[in-house]
């Protein structure tokens, strides 16, 4: 019976590949990737405040709600990758799906583009959760720029602790992809063990039934459709969180039996998300002492914490969000460089030759590592002080993926209702069978109602002072696309070799590379 590595690397030279990165990310390390991407403590504490500002305690409904329609994104994704086994997810799912050579170019395009402006968020999110547990974290300002990075210093401030985040991320990912998953595997276990010792002291502290999710206190007066338009922003606290559930798949060629692990990695980790994020919200919605406190609006979930379980709780519970965020980071920025180097290898990007190398000491596409790192550290200065770039920032991210998504979802459509997906494979590592066509739709309808609810322009959420915030989920995307599709027509169309020219090239594949155990 042949070695585990050997089958690896026979299944991906039947798509074209030699073995050039090691297959040293296991099961656990999978999941650890998708679930830490995710991050639903670092979510939940972030954005807490937004949905119940918006919908009162019974916007606890829009986490199973949007998580319905995420599932159904995430089974069409997953039956891709288990057919798919390939670095770079998304890119190569729509180039194996469509007969386009255009759009699985602007999926990887946009995919690549949003996983740059992921970690640009860290240092606003270090600066709200370290500088209230120590005045150590705080190099600029005095007291009042603690705990924001809506002031001058407070900006300022963000920047510094996010670049010296990225810089710490960017050396794990170059040192090799095990310190990758180790990083991860060690965020998730103490955000998992976090969550459940807070659900557990909330639980133990609450101060009325299950039946507060029922109550909206009155947040639908103001809305022409009633408390239906309150949930619809409400919700985007939980569309803001449910995401990137499918990096596991992205790093498919440096896991183990990818077929396999990748499909259930994604899918236990986005279903493990909705599950938690749902009881916490509800328990700490049973245990907060009163419910029409302002602070259940401006600060949220660690308001409710502090309060209820003390200071020093919450203090910790601050510690283990940025834990989170920072172990979702060196997922985020393993999967941008992954995606870079895989549309590199096809030829697909400028300077391919060296965007599509490979370290030979440690293993890694070093050179996309360091560009996606100054990509990021050049958008963390985008932080200026003004609170609703971060809204705008946010919603730019969740529909750029979302279109990702929909990139994949909707040729895959195409194809199974022409019959040709999906392929007669035995090999397969996950399958929809006979419920596929139902689920692809629901889940081509689902992304485009979560994209048009997001981008959706509320003076509300983004503000109404700067128009090109206010439409910023409408614009970026719009003109990433315009900058895509001028690239490719003036560009890429003209140099594209095809997708199997340079595979026809690559020396035959080796079989000397570490699997886990």
């Amino acid at each position: 019976m042949s070695h585990p590595q050997n089958r690896d690397a026979d299944d991906l030279q039947a798509f074209g590949y030699r073995q050039r990165l090691s297959r040293r990310l296991g099961a656990f390390s999978a999941f650890a990737i998708s679930y830490g991407c995710v991050a639903i403590f670092a979510g939940a504490s972030g954005l807490f405040y937004f949905g119940y500002g918006f919908g009162g305690p019974a916007f606890a409904w829009s986490y199973p709600i949007v998580g319905v329609l995420t599932i159904l994104v995430g089974l069409c994704l997953a039956e891709a990758a288990g057919h798919i086994p390939l670095t770079g997810s998304l890119y190569q799912w729509s180039r194996h799906l469509s007969s386009s050579k255009f759009l699985p170019w602007m999926a990887g395009w946009l995919f690549i583009a949003t996983q740059m402006i992921v970690p640009s968020v860290i240092g606003p999110t270090l600066q709200v959760v370290l500088t209230p547990v120590s005045d150590f974290f705080q190099f600029v300002g005095d007291g009042s720029a603690v705990g924001t990075a809506t002031t001058k210093d407070g900006a300022i401030n963000a920047v510094i602790l996010g670049c010296a985040a990225l810089a710490i991320i960017t050396f794990i990912n170059i040192v090799g992809v095990k310190w990758t998953g180790r990083a991860t595997e060690i965020a998730v276990i103490i955000e998992l063990v976090a969550t459940v010792v807070v659900i557990v002291g909330l639980a133990t502290h609450a101060r009325r039934g299950p039946d507060v999710v029922f109550q909206t206190n009155g947040t639908g007066a103001g809305h022409g459709t009633g408390y239906f338009g309150a949930m619809l922003v409400a919700s985007l606290s939980a569309a803001y969180v449910f995401y990137a559930f499918e990096s596991a798949a992205t790093l498919a060629e440096e896991t183990t039996n990818p077929r396999r692990f990748g499909p259930r990695a994604m899918m236990r980790a986005l279903l493990l998300s909705i599950l938690v994020i749902s009881l916490l919200v509800l328990v700490a919605l049973m245990a907060t002492k009163n419910l029409a406190a302002e602070e259940l609006s401006t600060s949220g979930l660690p308001y409710i914490v502090k309060s209820t379980l003390g200071s020093t709780f919450g203090d910790i519970l601050l510690v283990c969000v940025a834990i989170a965020v920072i172990g979702a980071i060196v997922a985020a920025q393993a999967t941008a460089v992954r995606v870079v180097f895989s549309m590199a290898r096809d030829h697909q990007l400028p300077l391919s030759r060296q965007l599509s190398s490979i370290s030979t000491r440690w293993n890694t596409p070093v050179i996309p590592t360091l560009l996606v790192a100054v990509v990021a550290t050049s958008l963390l200065l985008l932080n200026y002080g003004n609170s609703r770039i971060f809204s705008t920032i946010t919603g730019v991210v969740i529909v750029l993926y979302y279109i990702c998504y929909l990139l994949v979802i909707g040729p895959m459509l195409i194809a199974r209702l022409r019959g040709t997906w999906p392929p007669k494979d035995d090999q397969a590592g996950f399958s929809l069978g006979r419920w596929g066509l139902p689920v692809n739709i629901g889940a081509v309808l689902g992304a485009l109602l979560i994209v048009i609810n997001i981008a959706w322009p509320r003076a509300a959420v983004y503000g109404d002072d700067h128009w090109y915030l206010q439409w910023g989920a409408f614009t970026v995307p719009g003109v990433l696309f315009l900058v895509g599709l001028a690239y490719y027509l003036l560009v890429q169309r003209r140099r594209d070799p095809g997708p199997r020219a340079e595979h026809a090239a690559q020396p035959a594949p080796t079989n000397d590379v570490q699997t886990s155990t």
